[in-house]
This record gives C-alpha cells, sequence and structure tokens, in this order.
C-alpha cells in the first residue's frame, strides 16, 4: 500500500474554515499544548480553547481519522498582517537576528508571500483512545512491508507528513511562497529524511524546549521532496477533492520508511 493510500484509508484533512472547526483547532491546540504537554497554563483557557492574538490572521487545518471521527492533528499559517505588513510574526517577537537578506537572494523579501507555520500539534491522546497505548519512538518501518495489524502504529509519520501537506496546500490557496518556522531538532532531522529541508536562520532557541528558527520556499522544499522520496512527493502534490492541493508530474513510488517521534507542537 503506498503512503497516499494509506493515508487517504484512514485520514483527511479538512481546512478549519468555518467557526466551529476553528473552535475544533483551538480545543485540539488546549489538549495537546495544555494537557498533554504543559507548555500553557491551562487556567489561563478555562473555555478549554487555545488561542492567541494571531490566530485572527492564519488559516487553520484538521486531520480527522475517518473510522472513529476524532481529530488527531492541527497546524495553522500564519499570514500577513493585511493592515500592517511590518507586524510580527510570532517567531519574530522569540528570535533575534534573523536577517532576511542571508535568506534570500533579493536584498528585500517580500513579506506578502512570507507566512509562518505555527501550532504544529500532534495529540498523544488520539493514539491512546484510538490503541490503548502511549505514543513511543519506533525502528524504521516500511509502508508496504507492515501488516493490516501494525497500521496504527504508522499513524503518527502519516499524521506528520500530512500536516506538512496541509501547510503546502494553505500557503498556495493564500499565494505563500516562503515559510518560517520554530521548530524541534528532532522534527527537522526526520522530515529530512523524507526530502523536507528547512534553512536555520539564526541559533537555538529555549521556548517549550530546544527550538530551531528556520526558513524555506515552497518551490526548494518541493525539489527537495521530488528527488530524495518520489512516494512522499506523490503524496503531497495530489490534487484533492477540493482543488487546493498542488500539481506535479507524478512519479514512479519507492518505498517510504517511517519514524515515529513524540508529538511536537510549535
Amino acid at each position: 500500500m503506498t503512503l497516499t493510500e494509506n493515508f487517504n484509508k484512514h485520514f483527511e484533512i479538512v481546512l478549519a474554515d468555518t467557526d466551529e472547526l476553528i473552535r475544533e483547532v483551538q480545543g485540539l491546540r488546549h489538549q495537546v499544548l495544555c494537557v498533554e504537554n504543559p507548555y500553557l497554563n491551562c487556567e489561563d483557557y478555562p473555555d478549554g480553547l487555545e488561542c492567541d492574538e494571531y490566530d485572527s490572521r492564519s488559516v487553520h487545518s484538521l486531520i480527522v481519522h475517518k473510522k472513529s471521527g476524532l481529530f488527531a492533528a492541527t497546524v495553522r499559517l500564519v499570514l500577513p498582517d493585511p493592515v500592517s505588513l511590518d507586524a510580527h510574526f510570532p517567531i519574530e517577537g522569540i528570535c533575534e537576528g534573523i536577517s532576511y537578506n542571508s535568506i534570500d537572494s533579493r536584498s528585500y523579501l517580500n513579506r506578502k508571500v512570507l507566512a509562518e507555520i505555527s501550532r504544529f500539534s500532534i495529540s498523544k491522546g488520539f493514539k491512546k483512545k484510538i490503541m490503548g497505548e502511549e505514543i513511543s519512538y519506533r525502528k524504521p518501518q516500511s509502508f508496504e512491508r507492515t501488516r493490516q495489524h501494525q497500521d496504527a502504529h504508522l499513524y503518527l509519520p502519516l499524521l506528520i507528513l500530512g500536516l506538512f501537506k496541509a501547510i503546502l496546500n494553505m500557503s498556495r490557496k493564500n499565494g505563500i511562497s516562503h515559510l518560517l518556522a520554530l521548530a524541534e531538532p528532532s522534527l527537522l532531522r526526520l522530515l529530512n529524511r523524507y526530502g523536507i529541508y528547512f534553512q536555520g536562520v539564526g541559533e537555538i532557541v529555549d521556548f517549550h524546549g530546544k527550538r530551531q528558527p528556520v526558513f524555506g520556499t515552497i518551490n526548494t522544499i518541493l525539489q527537495g521532496i521530488d528527488t530524495l522520496n518520489f512516494e512522499v512527493s506523490d503524496f503531497i502534490t495530489e490534487e484533492n477533492k477540493k482543488g487546493i492541493s498542488m500539481h506535479m508530474k507524478k512519479r514512479t513510488a519507492e518505498t517510504l520508511s517511517s519514524y515515529q517521534i513524540a508529538s511536537t507542537a510549535c
């Protein structure tokens, strides 16, 4: 079974474009950021919805587990402020010394096409509900060689790649070509194995643990994926039913090694 078939069998990416779905996003973020990982204080969110000032200028996606109907993961893309392009992205309030001249060949990076990947969240509680066990690290394993009863063990890498597909979908729909992120080094190493490369643009900071500020262009990221792993390329660029996904020439699939890591929230 290919990566695309495996993901589509179990999950669906949902664009959170209604008030009800935004509440689902914020509720899941509260679960991940306040309950499962004590990054934020639960008492600051008595309604059980984690939100901040950047939500209003963001687009959000969810991943739903088809069989159970449970929301398993979410991510947002913080867009340029429509009122003031000079308005900070979250990363710019946390990290010092980010030089856009050093990461873009032009003397000025057009902030109209710049966005930040944020609140990349996968619920540990989801897997516990589905499997009755905690998420744990596992050795690399092929999607194709995995037996059917082990499918659930591959949920985490499927969710990670599903969230990244959602990020690229939202970027293309909103005219974004350049991406910022503040990510765990372990997540970046995992993404590198799939051909997803970001460039470090500053020193590692201590923000809910060690985090690396990074930058990437969508074209460069897609080129890296297409060069290293055709199966991930097929999945990331698949044309979905809503017409949001990117279009690229399909390549012959090769075996994808999957790795599991602990829940990540940026």
